[in-house]
Formats: C-alpha cells, sequence, structure tokens
C-alpha cells in the first residue's frame, strides 16, 4: 500500500514539473504587413524582424544582401484580381525601420476594388509555423486584422473582416489551433 501511494504522488509531481517547464516547442517566426486602400490602389507596408533574415541566408550562411532581400519581397508579396497579379504602381523600395528590423513599401494599382485579395508568400515555405500580421486599413478607415498562414495565405479584401480562421474563432477552436501549431511546429 505505502509503495502505491509513493509511486502515485510521484507521478503527480512529475507532471506537476513537466506542466511548469517552460514551453519551447518550437522558434516563433513572425512578419508585419500594413496594407492601406484607396479605391483601386493598395499601399503596402512589409516589415521583417532581423531575426528572420538568417533564415534567408545563402547555403554556406553568408547573409543575403539588401538588394537580395528586395527582391524577396518583391517575389513574395503581391495584390491579386481575380487570382492575376495587380500591376506594381510603385516598386518594392527600403524604407525606414526600428532599430532591429527592414521595412520595405510598394503600392499596386488594380481594376476592381471588390475582386482584389492580398497574398504573402514570405517565409512560409522556410518555415512552415509562420505566421504574417495583416492590418488592412480600408477606404472608410475601418482596422481590420487577420493573420495570414501557410494554409491561408490570400485574403479576399472583400471578406477580409471574417475570413481569418482566428477572427471569429470560438475559445475551444483556438485552443484547438494553438494544439495543433505546437505538434506540428517542427521548425
Amino acid at each position: 500500500p505505502l509503495r502505491r501511494g509513493g509511486a502515485i504522488w510521484l507521478s503527480v509531481l512529475l507532471l506537476l514539473l513537466a506542466l511548469s517547464a517552460p514551453a519551447s516547442a518550437h522558434t516563433k517566426s513572425e512578419t508585419q504587413s500594413v496594407w492601406r486602400i484607396v479605391g483601386t490602389t493598395v499601399h503596402v507596408a512589409f516589415t521583417i524582424p532581423d531575426i528572420e533574415l538568417p533564415r534567408l541566408a545563402h547555403a554556406d550562411r553568408t547573409p543575403i544582401s539588401d538588394a537580395e532581400l528586395t527582391d524577396y519581397v518583391r517575389k513574395n508579396l503581391v495584390v491579386q484580381e481575380d487570382e492575376t497579379a495587380c500591376k506594381r504602381s510603385e516598386d518594392v523600395r527600403p524604407d525606414g525601420a526600428t532599430e532591429g528590423f527592414h521595412r520595405f513599401e510598394m503600392v499596386f494599382t488594380c481594376t476592381d476594388a471588390a475582386k482584389m485579395a492580398i497574398h504573402s508568400s514570405a517565409f512560409f515555405d522556410i518555415v512552415p509555423t509562420h505566421i504574417t500580421y495583416a492590418q488592412i486599413i480600408t477606404e472608410k478607415g475601418d482596422l481590420i486584422s487577420q493573420v495570414l498562414t501557410p494554409d491561408q495565405r490570400t485574403l479576399a479584401l472583400e471578406s477580409a473582416s471574417g475570413e481569418s480562421p482566428l477572427q471569429n474563432a470560438s475559445f475551444l477552436q483556438y485552443i484547438a489551433m494553438g494544439i495543433d501549431h505546437i505538434f506540428t511546429g517542427y521548425d
């Protein structure tokens, strides 16, 4: 009887220690973006924390140049209309950023605001758990926050107020997505 009671207490103690240990399932990877809509024009600001830059390094681990980083942003951010890229009316250009960050701005022009969608594929193929925080500022001045994920890289602007899996998720859905994120965090 004493042995069994001791084993139970030891199991409870080990469980409590395991639950109190810091959770470090994987490395966090995130970028931020702002998409400001004016008619059929979308002004984009994309910010990359410097801590993300080693993920883009060359095979020999040398850092990419500023020109290569600008080109990476150019290739991975777009505004679409009917799944076709809109015209980039102002090319990607580095913009002043707080120390520890790289910020880029660009402008896209489409023909039909009702059919526009934002798209980012930056970092998703490199870090499977990467997320991009997207703030969309509508022409009316509404601020809509969304999360772009490897499973949701494109967001139609007409549905931006409710299509993100986190936007309208119940508490249990949010917990389930968090658990899934932990178990698929193989980066």
